[in-house]
């Protein structure tokens, strides 16, 4: 029995699979994945258990350890192939996942390599407690498995605080209780350290109730596409208006408008370079952006900021459904870089907040459609952007009202240009007389701003 029970258990770890890990992952990590009991399965009437588990009762297991996964061959609604740990799918400190409970019998896996020994939080949030269901996680190592961490609370909201090994690999499993499921409810998956808590950034509101609510969660869409940054709002709660802190000491870099009809829509917003001290190892400099403000900053690129400055206040200004903080936390100045790889999870430097999610209520778009409409953008992506200094020399009432006009032509830079009557050589000496301004327009572009000026006309 034990021979055949052997035979069976070499042909199920030998069977080709293809799971889904990340992109910027350098080396396949299928060969290294720990021979756990979780990774076996029952398929149908065959029964494929471990050798320390002969003998016990059917449903009954060690108190150490953790059951094998039950699965069937085929599983109704099904929407993800990590039922087991073979299968599991690659999370890291740079990119959450998103995932869902698509069948009574459906659980989800998802891996983690420890970087460093040390303290660790896994979250999993936007399980909507309102369609009364609940999500737990488990989380496990070694061989055989052991339990190191488990969240069973009854909400949208389960959180896992544990220290890890260097180098050790660890699975986390999420389960619905009771069955619990559903094939349009998102969940979000993050795991984090505390590198970047300890580095003492505020969090963007004070008070006490203070926004933690998650529209749209920081690395992938549902859709698979990525998002660059965490966006907050407050529920349904009113957060329109609500001031802005700087995370803390830095220089302004930019504070102005973005006015791309699609994609990111960022508004207004304002970037800050922060102190070194803000910095994590190995990054040369970090860069935090707000969007979507609720009108300009009153601080200008080369301004100092410290963590008691309100740099401006929530809104829902351009490509946005409702009113949210859109925060981004990169190591390059230009937060239209859209890459993960110069961007970082916002949720690192707040480990102390609990947050909640209700997926209903993303406040961005869809990925698919936006990247479709990106490709369509008339002009270069950086002459969506209207400077602060062009939006004070007009005034800002009067570009507001330009902002929410209707037009039947782009709201670009040289259209903005054009409606205010700002010459070209207007333009060309408000930029001489802010040189860090002027830094971001290069002849060539200068060049091509008159060309596409003169094309409009």
């Amino acid at each position: 029995m034990k021979k055949a029970l052997a035979i069976l258990l070499t042909l199920s770890m030998t069977i080709p699979f293809a799971p889904t890990v990340l992109a910027e992952e350098a080396e396949n990590e299928e060969s290294q994945t720990p021979e756990t009991p979780f990774q076996y399965t029952v398929k149908g009437e065959l029964p494929i258990i471990p050798e320390e588990w002969e003998g016990l009762e059917n449903g009954e297991f060690p108190d150490e350890g953790i059951a094998p996964v039950l699965i069937t061959d085929d599983i109704a609604d099904e929407q993800e192939n990590n039922n087991t740990a073979l299968r599991a799918r690659q999370i890291t400190l740079a990119m959450g996942r998103t995932g869902t409970i698509g069948s009574a019998n459906d659980v989800d896996f998802y891996k983690f390599r420890c970087p460093a020994s040390g303290k660790y939080r896994f979250d999993l949030i936007n399980v909507p407690a309102s369609k009364e269901l609940d999500y737990d996680i488990y989380l496990y190592t070694g061989s055989p498995a052991v339990e190191v961490g488990k969240s069973i609370r009854s909400d949208e909201y389960d959180s896992i605080i544990v220290e890890l090994d260097e180098d050790e690999v660890y699975y986390l499993k999420v389960v619905g209780l009771n069955g619990a499921y559903s094939t349009i409810d998102y969940y979000f998956i993050t795991v984090t350290d505390d590198e970047c808590a300890v580095l003492g950034y505020e969090y963007p509101f004070r008070g006490d109730d203070v926004p933690k609510n998650i529209g749209a969660n920081y690395g992938y869409y549902s859709g698979g596409g990525e998002h660059y940054g965490l966006d907050i709002n407050n529920g349904n709660k009113i957060i329109e208006g609500t001031n802005l802190y700087a995370p803390g000491s830095g220089t302004v870099v930019d504070a102005d408008y973005d006015a791309v009809p699609r994609t990111y829509g960022a508004g207004y917003y304002i970037t800050i370079n922060m102190d070194d001290k803000y910095t994590l190892p190995g990054d040369e400099d970090a860069y935090v952006t707000y969007m979507h403000m609720q009108s300009m900053s009153t601080y200008k690129g080369g301004d100092r900021v410290s963590k008691s400055s309100i740099v401006g206040k929530v809104g829902n200004t351009g490509y946005s459904y409702g009113a949210h903080l859109h925060i981004g936390i990169f190591n390059v100045p230009k937060w239209i870089s859209g890459n993960l790889s110069e961007s970082n999870n916002p949720l690192r430097y707040y480990t102390q907040y609990k947050f909640t999610g209700i997926p209903e209520d993303r406040t961005e778009y869809d990925r698919d459609w936006r990247m479709e409409q990106e490709e369509n953008l008339t002009y270069p992506r950086e002459l969506y952007i209207i400077p602060g200094e062009i939006i004070r020399y007009i005034g800002e009432e009067d570009f507001d009202n330009w902002v929410k006009s209707t037009t039947s032509y782009e709201k670009c830079l040289m259209s903005c240009l054009d409606h205010f009557n700002i010459s070209h050589e207007t333009f060309l000496a408000i930029l001489a007389e802010n040189p860090l301004l002027e830094e971001d327009y290069s002849e060539e572009l200068k060049q091509q701003i008159l060309d596409y000026r003169t094309a409009l006309k």
